[in-house]
């Protein structure tokens, strides 16, 4: 069972890279590219956190 501290490390982890993406932000075409690559990039780094064994592999 996870702990208070199993889901904090996690969520440090996807802030982490969060901020680590806004570094590598572009310009969109529109806003809605622009919402649809954030909301991929983050639920990536969910999965990465919380199911690292379910890592996308590329």
């Amino acid at each position: 069972m996870a702990t208070y501290t199993d889901y904090s490390n996690a969520i440090a982890e996807v802030s982490d890279e969060y901020f680590r993406a806004q570094k590598k932000f572009k310009e969109f075409k529109s806003r809605h590219e622009g919402v649809a690559i954030i909301e991929e990039e983050f639920l990536e780094f969910r999965q990465a956190a919380f199911w690292p064994h379910k890592r996308k592999q590329r």
